[in-house]
């Protein structure tokens, strides 16, 4: 894990330090958990109740279900991956919530040489008693036009071919869709 941009602006008091320290904790137990392939280890820096999106735009909530999606990954599409972080930006906000932005960097090391994919979680940690857990997590894919075409058959973009059928359909299904409540919607056109 490296440190590029923990910028925290102005002179730091001892809360901005706080979020500073444990941003550091919680970053480099999900980087060590995640190159021991221990879906457990990672969920443990989750909240009970937190919101996560996902790099397909998925909605789940609870650590249970955090730790349930990385079981499915560390035996699937991302088995065998090494993880590295960096911590982009740590925004505090106020005594005991802050916001971070990760740059995400996931190997796969095949016959052929390695495979990366970069990714851009964000965070937001929250504080309850003595405890930092994150509380939001959403991951965004870095698109990079030469990693796909010169790599398509890694992990990784399986993993988003898998979801892009779907995503397109219930795109379709909600363009041809009125909006909830929307009286002067018109209806689908007949093809």
């Amino acid at each position: 894990m490296s440190e590029a941009g923990v910028v925290v602006s102005g002179a730091a008091n001892p809360a901005q330090e706080e979020a500073r320290r444990v941003t550091m904790q919680i970053v480099a137990q999900m980087e060590v958990a995640w190159n021991k392939g221990s879906a457990k280890q990672y969920a443990a820096v989750f909240g009970p109740q937190v919101d996560v999106i996902d790099m397909n735009g998925g909605h789940g909530v609870g650590q249970a279900q955090v730790e349930a999606a990385y079981t499915a990954l560390f035996n699937g599409a991302f088995k065998g991956t090494k993880v590295a972080y960096r911590i982009d930006k740590l925004k505090p906000l106020g005594a005991g919530v802050a916001v971070v932005f990760l740059t995400q960097r996931v190997t796969q090391s095949t016959d052929k040489g390695d495979l990366v994919a970069l990714f851009r979680p964000s965070l937001t940690l929250r504080k309850v008693g003595n405890d930092w857990k994150i509380s939001v997590f959403q991951n965004t894919r870095v698109q990079q036009p030469q990693a796909r075409a010169a790599a398509p058959a890694a992990a990784p973009a399986k993993a988003d071919a898998k979801a892009e059928k779907p995503a397109k359909a219930e795109a379709a299904k909600a363009e041809a869709a009125p909006a909830e409540g929307d009286a002067k919607a018109k209806p689908a056109r007949k093809k």
